[in-house]
């Protein structure tokens, strides 16, 4: 079964793109479209495009980081996307899974849920103060027993193509880092738009948003190469709130 859906695939330093497209033709739902956006050149792509007959856009002298992705939904006709990370591999109901949630909610779907703490301006540590909610951590996968109402989401974005025009509606406060919030706070902020994390159990595997974790933990993972980010996500978090946005813990 085929969908109006265009992907979006990541590429800058690690090499995982032709086990996301596998992925993707094993997906119970097929999408309409797959589109490799890669920044720099430190990886060499180019047999899996002409392999797979993909499509390919590279910045090849500037790292545009996490934004750029956002901004090639603008240019597209297709009625849903989803952008992946380049360390997020999907079960084969992924896909099918975002369909039926953002039909039942009209939300961006995506498979790591964050929920802010009130306390985050305060708190140290890697977490930002934030409730993890994962599709594929044994740990919390128990808890999501129904959708989960989440403040941002991150690894896989699955959304209607035409809300991310509420993303550059506003000013960024940092290319740095930030995308997961900046995208669900402008939605929520422009277009009334919530985030969810879908329904999970470790009875339907094949529904998993994110199967194999580790491929984030390698040395090209964010939070290990910059110094700054979690000072820079808590201003951005500070930002959004400014420019009217409430997570979670401030609505009533």
């Amino acid at each position: 079964m085929s969908e109006d859906i265009a992907v979006i695939l990541t590429v800058w330093k690690r090499n995982n793109l032709e086990k996301q497209v596998q992925s993707l033709i094993e997906q119970d739902v097929q999408p309409s479209r797959v589109i490799v956006y890669q920044n720099e050149n430190h990886v060499n792509v180019k047999n899996i495009v002409e392999m797979y007959g993909l499509e390919h856009i590279q910045s090849i002298n500037y790292n545009h980081k996490f934004h750029a992705r956002f901004a090639l939904p603008l240019l597209l006709e297709h009625k849903y996307c989803a952008i992946y990370d380049d360390d997020t591999i999907s079960n084969k109901g992924w896909l099918k899974t975002c369909l039926k949630t953002i039909e039942k909610h009209n939300c961006i779907v995506g498979c790591n849920g964050r929920i802010i703490n009130s306390n985050f301006q305060n708190a140290g540590g890697r977490c930002l103060a934030a409730q993890n909610i994962n599709t594929y951590n044994s740990k919390n996968i128990q808890t999501l027993k129904e959708d989960r109402l989440v403040d941002f989401v991150g690894h896989c974005w699955f959304f209607k193509s035409e809300w991310t025009k509420y993303m550059w509606m506003t000013d960024q406060c940092s290319f740095e880092t930030g995308e997961d919030i900046s995208f669900s706070a402008a939605c929520k902020i422009h277009g009334g738009i919530q985030t969810y994390v879908p329904k999970m159990t470790m009875y339907n595997m094949d529904c998993w948003g994110s199967v194999e974790p580790n491929l984030g933990a390698d040395e090209h993972a964010t939070y290990k190469n910059q110094k700054y980010s979690l000072r820079w996500r808590k201003a951005i978090i500070t930002y959004w709130m400014d420019q009217g946005w409430k997570p979670l813990f401030k609505q009533d």
